[in-house]
């Protein structure tokens, strides 16, 4: 708790204030105390929670065999050892890592298991069972049958009992395991396959025998239970930065104070003031004073900030989990997916984010593939286009004929592929029918997908069960499972596999392709291959992967077809969809004997297995012969284009990086509204440069060339970008590749911390699109914006491999998609649609950076003003340490007198009510983006505002009644002297305090009103309560009630402390009062859109009403409105729906039905104020279509009208409130024949006397 710098130095001011040098009581320690308790309390009840979690985690009970009794007993998981055999039954969960030895299942010896606990996943995904032991152990079960055991069969234990593993260290990699387990004749390499780790459980096998390798810390899930880094918000340094500056301001007051006491002391010692004791000296008397000083003074670092900023912080986060806006229901399996804040920490920074850092698949799109188009022999195949590829073909001029669908047409969900020409077998018609079946083949034979019956325990052999209707797919992967349900459609059904065999069945005859050898996919080879014997005996290499590294690997000879494949390639791209190369090459029996020797010495290897079996791989996936393309659609998420719309808007960049082709985050891009048409886009490219594989001895050389070739080029391209200046309208985005961005990188790295070409170059852009991107060099990404710009950056991704850029990033989104959860469980906040990340940003991060700000400046102000009032009432007592407020009063002044308004205020509190106000001007988000309420001018004004309080509060009241009422203030004679001037200072600065929280406050409800209400009276409570005891009689606490006993009393009856508290508090609440006053005025530049939109709701809260009348409607209604008048009822035919509720004030429609403009009025006096224009169109919650993104300027002052324009284009209706703008004149802009001179102003033209008014968004259908 003492790591905390503000708990330290309040440990340190109470134990001072049980020394000779404090002249108050020692009650600090008391509200010291209360927040080490309450902190304590916190971190005992986690505690508590995670005792008793470990608790139940450890006693869960497994079933085991007993060495001695050879038999199955119950064990608890504490008590598992390396090298017990567990029994585990169906939904049990794993309590160790473990090898499978054998399952139920007889046949294939598979085993489904749920990782949604271990990486976030939620597919289930295949193990398989080491195949000696599995098929010694199920020789004697029956085919097909799995039932559950109660006992373990002997001879199963004898086989198991010698059984010996040699595997790697603990290490905490998920994807991969080496290892082998040796028995007495056999020895069987292990792989990840074969091994379960702790925390996933077993479904859908009714039994498994499995062997412990690794328990406890030991496991993969303890290994990979590293602690996040802890994120500290740009608020919480700059709050500390304050302090230590608070701290130094304190530290020079004590100094101050105590020369200054020093100095008196010094000039009226002995004998001239007998009763001051000549024990110091000057220099003595100054060090001593500076701790007597510091303790009267303690109080201007609030101690209650920092346990008020968490538990606000806390409430600020379960109102993002409480959030309906942002609760998702899945339309498929009906569940609710509500937001999630994992952190409460970061949400200030929500507010402050400038940059996006957004994965496509998953993330902008829904994750849900289909199979829709594929390229055969040169040949595409498949009907329909997609969103995207419509947009693409509309901003081009193509027109795309949609091909009709037959209406009984049938597909099965994955599946979105149609063309007359091969559908319902008609492919075995065609010429190339050849090629066609060999596609299909491999798309059904290729993968790694496990096929399940529904109504089945298991995967026998019953012919009613293995159905095409019957039989479900389970794959890690959505995009194999798509191609599979593809293969499927056109005859080609996958029915199930075993160990080595898969079965496809190929109208109505069950074919049975034999696995020899699996290549398997990852992120660097991008590809995977399986080597199969067909059912004529062939040995054949299937390959699928990505088209930059496929083609690469094509035999010569290929040209042809591969160019034609690689135009549709392109087009599938232009639709955004996603592509793979489908490809295969025939092997001879004595090639592969000898490749296959190699594989197996290289997958027995225990050591750099993976890097040996890529290296085999590279071997014999080469001369390939091109079979064709996949297309596969994934679909955007709703709401996508008009969210990116509204961060953009906000001043936010937003970057998207992804593994996808150019053409294809290109298109996905614009799909978004990231890029359009009119944008410069800037591609930074290499071009393909082929290595001669026949020359191994200048391999590396060849290599290293054209690395730096490929540098310079880079390098170059980024340069000369650089070198060009753009014009004002003009917007830029980057388009680069990933083996472009790798050197990209790397300059940037070599600079040091100066901008290399890349950052100099995205500063100037208003998007950047990375594609072909690896999960590193995403967070690579990210790191280098975050570190050399300094900006607040923001990750979102939803699967595993965008969780190094979540981590990396100041804030880490995650999707709870379909990939799984283990982004969101590495997130700071998760969401379950993209769309929902404008709520979070433009409206939870913005209000909690505002309340935050707020509480903070709120927080000082009160115990500034506060605590140096006591340094000038020094100058009445030589700086002598007397106390000019009383003590109990000063230790309850944060908790009870001014600490519980602020809390409430600081969580709850709204500049703008309403969020759709929000979302549709997300140009205010930029107050809180630049930090404008917690800015220096900001902070520095509520200092000085506090200074400015203190010396009223002390001199008014003390000075006020002396010269007013110097005769006795009291029934009895006696003059009440010190204590009455200082109850008055205490009423006045408590009043106006709470006072001025009251001027902050924008949002009143009854809580607020009642906790700010009791606040306000508590003073007047307690100083009630010392009207009921005389001194020496409360708790022994003689001194203390002695101070201010009897002084409400003495205060009532007295006129002049009554006025010197009424006039005090009136003072001091002008000067901030005036300060807004000048800050909102009309005619000041600083006039935010805070402002303007809080003018705007005035107008809302009058009109009361769902609905915006019509425009006659409106010209009724608004004059009255400015009089302060009731506007005349509407009926409610008047009333068209509309899109948002906020008008501005002053912008009426034109009154001619027919012909739309914008009229600027003007209210009386010499001045003209403009307000903000709003166009109403459609449906609310609907997403219209944005037409412009425009900045009007209005020239402020002129007094004039602007009427419409004759030669603006516009659409013409007769409908009047259907009216719209067309295209090309929002793009030209609004033109005012009206002007002076007869002159068309263009309100888009910029000057130095126009001052800048943002325009609403025009949209489509009743724009103003």
């Amino acid at each position: 708790q003492f790591q905390r710098l503000s708990n330290f130095y309040f440990l340190i001011i109470s134990i001072l204030q049980f020394t000779s040098l404090s002249s108050v009581q020692p009650t600090s320690w008391i509200p010291l105390l209360f927040v080490l308790i309450v902190n304590m309390v916190k971190e005992l009840i986690e505690d508590a929670k995670r005792k008793k979690q470990d608790r139940e985690i450890n006693n869960q009970e497994v079933f085991a065999i007993d060495p001695s009794t050879k038999d199955m007993k119950k064990l608890k998981w504490k008590d598992i050892k390396v090298g017990s055999v567990l029994v585990l039954m169906e939904d049990d969960q794993v309590p160790a890592d473990v090898i499978v030895v054998a399952t139920a299942d007889k046949i294939s010896g598979l085993v489904d298991i749920d990782t949604v606990q271990l990486d976030g996943e939620t597919n289930l995904k295949s193990k398989e069972s080491v195949e000696f032991t599995h098929r010694a152990i199920t020789k004697d079960v029956p085919d097909g049958a799995q039932r559950a055991i109660t006992s373990v069969p002997k001879q199963h234990v004898d086989m198991m009992e010698p059984l010996h593993v040699e595997c790697e260290q603990p290490n905490p990699e998920l994807s991969s395991f080496t290892g082998k387990l040796l028995s007495a004749n056999t020895t069987e390499s292990l792989t990840n396959k074969q091994i379960i780790y702790r925390g996933c459980t077993v479904r859908n096998t009714k039994w498994l025998y499995a062997l412990v390798t690794f328990t406890g810390e030991e496991t993969k899930l303890r290994k990979n239970a590293v602690q996040k880094k802890l994120k500290r918000t740009t608020l919480d340094r700059t709050t500390n930065h304050y302090i230590v500056g608070l701290f130094g301001f304190l530290a020079g007051l004590c100094v101050l104070a105590a020369g200054c006491s020093a100095i008196w002391i010094t000039n009226h010692c002995y004998p001239w003031s007998w009763y001051i004791p000549d024990m110091y000296s000057w220099g003595e008397a100054l060090g001593l004073n500076i701790f007597t000083f510091l303790i009267l003074m303690s109080a201007l670092i609030p101690i209650s900030l920092t346990v008020t900023m968490e538990v606000v912080k806390v409430v600020h986060a379960k109102l993002i989990d409480w959030d309906s806006d942002l609760c998702y229901e899945d339309p498929i399996s009906g569940q609710s997916m509500p937001a999630r804040a994992r952190t409460s920490n970061l949400g200030e920074d929500l507010g402050r984010i400038e940059y996006i850092f957004s994965d496509k698949t998953g993330t902008l799109t829904q994750n849900v593939m289909e199979f829709m188009k594929c390229s055969i022999g040169g040949v595409s195949y498949g009907t329909g286009t997609t969103e995207i590829g419509r947009a693409a073909a509309m901003r081009e001029g193509r027109v795309i004929e949609e091909v009709e669908r037959p209406p009984n047409l049938k597909l099965e969900r994955g599946d979105n592929f149609y063309d007359p020409r091969i559908q319902h077998g008609q492919w075995k018609q065609l010429p190339n029918r050849d090629a066609i079946e060999k596609f299909y083949t491999v798309l059904a034979v290729c993968h790694t997908v496990r096929s399940k019956p529904k109504g089945g325990e298991g995967e026998g052999d019953d012919d009613q069960l293995w159905t095409p209707e019957n039989v479900v797919y389970q794959a890690s992967s959505p995009d194999e499972e798509a191609l599979v349900i593809g293969a499927k459609g056109q005859g080609f059904w996958f029915q199930r596999r075993s160990y080595r065999d898969c079965y496809v069945v190929v109208d109505g005859e069950e074919k049975c392709f034999v696995l020899q050898s699996v290549n398997e996919f990852n992120s660097t080879r991008k590809r995977m291959s399986c080597v199969v014997q067909t059912p004529e005996g062939k040995l054949m290499l299937f390959v699928k992967g990505a088209d930059n590294v496929m083609f690469e690997r094509m035999a010569p000879g290929t040209g042809p077809l591969g160019g034609v494949t690689k135009v549709h390639l392109r087009d599938f791209a232009n639709e955004g969809l996603r592509t793979l190369v489908i490809a295969e090459k025939e092997l001879t029996p004595q090639y592969y004997e000898e490749w296959n020797q190699r594989y197996n010495e290289a997958f027995q290897s225990t050591v750099d297995r993976d890097a040996k079996l890529d290296a085999v791989a590279e071997e014999i996936e080469k001369d390939l012969q091109l079979v064709g393309a996949t297309a596969i659609e994934d679909k955007l998420q709703d709401g996508v284009p008009h969210a990116i719309k509204k961060l953009r808007d906000a001043g936010i960049q937003v970057w998207i990086l992804t593994g996808d082709k150019v053409e294809t985050a290109i298109n996905i891009a614009m799909a978004c509204n990231l890029i359009h048409p009119e944008m410069h886009l800037e591609k930074v490219e290499l071009p393909d440069v082929a290595i001669d594989p026949s020359d191994t001895a200048n391999r590396e050389a060849s290599l290293k060339k054209i690395n730096d070739e490929n540098r310079n080029n880079v390098e170059s391209q980024l340069n000369e970008a650089c070198s060009y200046e753009p014009t004002k309208d003009m917007e830029r985005a980057l388009i680069i590749d990933g083996q472009s961005l790798k050197h990209a990188l790397a300059l940037e790295e070599s600079v040091g911390e100066d901008d290399g070409p890349m950052l100099r170059f995205t500063n100037t852009c208003v998007a950047v699109v990375c594609s072909r991107v690896s999960p590193k060099q995403k967070a690579d990404v990210v790191h280098l914006v975050k570190t050399k710009h300094g900006r607040i950056t923001l990750a979102i991704g939803d699967g595993a491999n965008d969780v190094s850029m979540i981590l990396k990033a100041h804030i880490g989104v995650g999707i709870s998609g379909r990939e799984g959860a283990q982004a969101a469980m590495s997130s700071d906040y998760s969401i379950a649609q993209f769309r929902y990340l404008t709520n979070l940003v433009l409206i939870h991060g913005r209000w909690s950076y505002q309340r935050l700000s707020l509480l903070i400046c709120y927080s000082f102000y009160k115990n500034i003003s506060f605590s140096t009032a006591v340094f000038w009432f020094g100058l009445n007592t030589g700086y002598s340490g007397i106390l000019w407020w009383e003590d109990l009063y000063q230790t309850v002044w944060n908790v009870f007198f001014t600490g519980v308004p602020i809390f409430f205020v600081a969580s709850f509190n709204k500049d703008v009510h309403y969020k759709a106000t929000l979302l549709e001007f997300p140009e205010m988000y930029k107050d809180v983006q630049y930090g404008q309420p917690f800015s220096k001018r900001v902070f520095a004004f509520w200092v000085v505002d506090a200074l400015i309080v203190s010396i009223l509060v002390y001199f008014i009241p003390t000075y006020g009644v002396e010269a007013l009422n110097p005769t006795s203030s009291r029934s009895d004679g006696l003059d009440s002297g010190l204590w009455l001037c200082s109850f008055t200072s205490m009423a006045a600065i408590h009043t106006l305090i709470n006072l001025r929280l009251w001027m902050e406050t924008r949002t009143w409800n009854w809580v607020v009103l009642l906790v700010q209400f009791l606040s306000l009276t508590f003073f007047w409570m307690w100083a009630g309560l010392f009207q009921l005891y005389t001194p020496g009689k409360f708790l022994g606490f003689v001194s203390i009630l002695g101070t201010y006993y009897m002084m409400l009393n003495n205060f009532a009856v007295n006129g002049i402390c009554i006025a010197c508290f009424v006039f005090t508090t009136v003072l001091c609440l002008i000067i901030p009062w005036l300060y807004y006053v000048y800050m909102n005025w009309p005619s000041n530049k600083n006039k935010s859109l805070q402002v303007q939109m809080f003018e705007a709701q005035k107008l809302e809260e009058q009109i009361r009403m769902d609905r915006v009348p019509t425009e006659e409607a409106w010209a009724q209604m608004l004059p009255l409105l400015r009089k302060g008048e009731e506007a005349p009822e509407q009926k409610t035919d008047d009333y068209p729906k509309f899109n948002a509720s906020e008008d501005a004030l002053g912008v009426t429609p034109s009154n001619t039905p027919k012909q739309r403009s914008m009229s600027f009025h003007t209210r009386s006096g010499s001045e003209a104020e403009e307000y903000l224009g709003y166009a109403f169109s459609g449906q609310r919650g609907e997403d219209p279509r944005l037409l412009s993104d425009t900045t009007s300027h209005v020239r402020s002052g002129t007094g004039r009208t602007h009427g419409s324009s004759p030669n603006t284009a516009r659409s013409q209706r007769s409908d009047g409130p259907g009216a719209a703008l067309n295209d090309a004149a929002v793009l030209n802009g609004v033109t005012t024949p009206s002007a002076p001179n007869g002159a068309s102003t263009n309100l888009l033209d910029a000057s130095s006397d126009y001052r800048e008014v943002r325009a609403s968004e025009l949209l489509n259908g009743n724009a103003h």
